[in-house]
């Protein structure tokens, strides 16, 4: 649906629309922990499912295509083309890795600040201001991913694959250089900043991934899918992996790097996002190296021809 309401602008729709994720994330943390102390796990997941049904249910009638199917037209058959394509695996991995890392930060860093005697208000802090970086970061990821510098690029836009490897490699360099080592609280709100702004931007750019593949709008919807699908599986396999990789002993030394309990799961995040970024690096490299040996098969028959 968003593919039929916009076109030049469509990687930064996409990002104020994901952006409101990061806006309620601002102040939900506050409420959840408000609910958590007074009601408990069970009322609380209770509440926020009413909620979400009584805010969110009024606005689906609201969403409507721009412009209305065809009563005659039989439904187009789905091209399934991308399957073919090298790049749309690359895509797929890269998502994988990323899907597997992206919530464990998140989800660990209101006890990470505990486990160095912070307050649960100061861990609920932290998660906003990772909200509001996402924000930022989404919004500003769809606006370069739509940019236009026609002196460097062929078709003027910043390649996609070099928007993904920004995204990741920051993400994973914050995880292990920020995260890891942090024993304040300025370290880790350096961190939320710095890891909400790079990695919330990453499903932003799913926009450019689909039109870079195919600028069919319905193997656009057909491509969402499968990236939805594949952050799907690693957000549902990082549960088990991280609750595995948390220390059962916390060590005395509290200097020891992640505090010794979460060095397992600081590593594997940092390391799942750098390798979603080697992915990237290994498609733009590949990509260069064809195109030099295609230029060079160019050369040798021209000359072939002139002699």
């Amino acid at each position: 649906m968003m593919n039929d309401w916009f076109l030049e602008r469509r990687g930064l729709a996409l990002g104020i629309i994901c952006a409101s994720t990061g806006i309620t994330g601002i102040f939900i943390p506050f409420i959840l922990d408000f609910l958590l102390h007074k009601y408990g796990p069970a009322n609380t997941l209770r509440l926020s499912a009413l909620g979400l049904l009584l805010l969110c249910g009024p606005c689906l009638p609201l969403l409507k295509p721009r412009t209305p199917a065809p009563c005659n037209e039989s439904a187009p058959c789905l091209d399934y083309s991308f399957l073919k394509m090298p790049l749309f695996y690359f895509f797929a991995l890269a998502q994988l890795l990323q899907g597997l890392a992206y919530y464990v930060p998140l989800i660990y860093l209101p006890s990470y600040a505990t486990s160095l005697g912070l307050s649960g208000t100061m861990g609920a802090l932290l998660l906003v201001v990772a909200s509001f970086a996402q924000v930022l970061g989404q919004m500003a990821f769809g606006f370069m991913s739509d940019m236009r510098i026609p002196r460097l690029w062929v078709d003027g836009r910043v390649p996609v694959h070099i928007l993904l490897f920004v995204s990741t490699f920051i993400s994973g360099i914050s995880i292990l250089a920020l995260w890891g080592p942090a024993r304040s609280l300025g370290m880790l709100v350096a961190f939320a900043a710095l890891y909400g702004m790079s990695a919330g931007g990453f499903a932003v750019l799913w926009a450019r991934m689909s039109t870079t593949l195919s600028s069919s709008p319905s193997l656009a919807l057909i491509t969402f899918s499968y990236f939805a699908l594949t952050k799907g599986i690693g957000n549902v396999l990082t549960g088990p992996i991280s609750s595995a990789l948390i220390s059962r002993s916390p060590h005395a030394d509290r200097d020891v790097y992640a505090d010794g309990e979460f060095e397992g799961i600081v590593l594997y995040s940092g390391a799942c996002m750098l390798a979603s970024a080697a992915v990237m690096v290994a498609w733009g490299t590949g990509r260069q190296m064809v195109g030099v040996v295609r230029r060079g098969k160019g050369g040798e028959g021209k000359e072939g021809c002139a002699a």
